[in-house]
């Protein structure tokens, strides 16, 4: 049996509290039982070797568990669709973890004038000059640590900080814009020579407290981000078009970098969907 705590307030009184393991076992269906194998053992492992895959950190078993306070219980697994996505959450998949709320960059890196492009060359050469392009900004992220979240037609979607714990996930996103735009001067050169055009890319990066999760839909699972970070980014990024500028990060975001940039401009403008004024940063990315 396994139980979602939501702990309270600490407190020095003892709180009692039973439960009766026998009734709770004699209620589950053989395959929850074997499961439940699987769950004692993923944690075995993981006491034994803190490396391996197992339970997150902040993830215990009930008998391992002491209580102090004011808790609310819940079973987390009641049918055979809860123990196939818990089984999935607790694989060894690089990147597969439960649900969790951290601090992450998100970086939004679109093309320009992409609509021009889609509407000017056939479907084949459209598909295959954006998958050379993520590909290629693909591995760019990947060697900063970050990871794609989404893509949508010409726009990247990027997480930092999801993976591992580093020290400044805002340098890591800047770090990969200024190599995402290395990369794309390379990347006309072949657009050129192919196609006679060349693309111009715009950036924009938030930073602060997401949810994030493997998202599975049977067909499809993906690392995701829930948060109003990853709405602000998008919006950063828009606002790009109107300042004529291609990379601008949110006031947050240029918190992170405080110091490691030398030179910036200040923007104060208003974004599409948010109220309010905003004061984004644009940077000078050195070579």
């Amino acid at each position: 049996m396994f139980f979602r705590f939501r702990t309270g307030i600490d407190s020095t009184k003892a709180i009692p509290y039973n439960i009766n393991i026998l009734d709770i076992l004699t209620s589950l269906q053989e395959k929850l039982r074997v499961e439940a194998g699987r769950f004692w053992s993923c944690f075995l492992l993981q006491r034994s070797n803190p490396d391996s895959p197992g339970f997150p950190e902040h993830i215990r078993l009930a008998c391992q568990t002491k209580i102090r306070g004011d808790i609310t219980i819940k079973r987390a697994v009641i049918d055979e669709l809860d123990i196939e996505i818990i089984l999935k959450q607790i694989g060894d998949e690089t990147g597969t973890y439960f649900g969790k709320e951290i601090e992450i960059a998100a970086l939004f890196f679109d093309i320009e004038n992409y609509t021009v492009l889609a509407e000017t060359y056939p479907a084949y050469d459209v598909v295959h000059m954006l998958n050379r392009y993520y590909q290629t900004m693909n591995k760019i992220i990947e060697d900063h640590d970050g990871v794609i979240s989404d893509v949508a037609g010409d726009g990247i979607l990027a997480l930092f900080g999801v993976l591992r714990k580093k020290p400044n996930h805002t340098w890591d996103a800047v770090c990969a814009v200024r190599e995402m735009q290395k990369a794309l001067i390379r990347f006309n050169d072949y657009l050129e020579k192919m196609y006679g055009l060349s693309f111009r890319a715009r950036a924009g990066i938030s930073f602060g407290k997401a949810i994030i999760g493997n998202f599975d839909t049977g067909q499809m699972s993906k690392i995701s981000a829930i948060g109003d970070i990853v709405n602000l980014a998008s919006r950063v990024e828009a606002a790009n078009k109107n300042l004529g500028t291609s990379l601008l990060l949110s006031e947050s975001a240029m918190k992170q970098i405080s110091g490691k940039v030398p030179r910036h401009i200040v923007h104060s403008t208003r974004l599409k969907g948010k109220s309010g004024i905003f004061r984004l940063y644009e940077i000078e990315l050195e070579p």
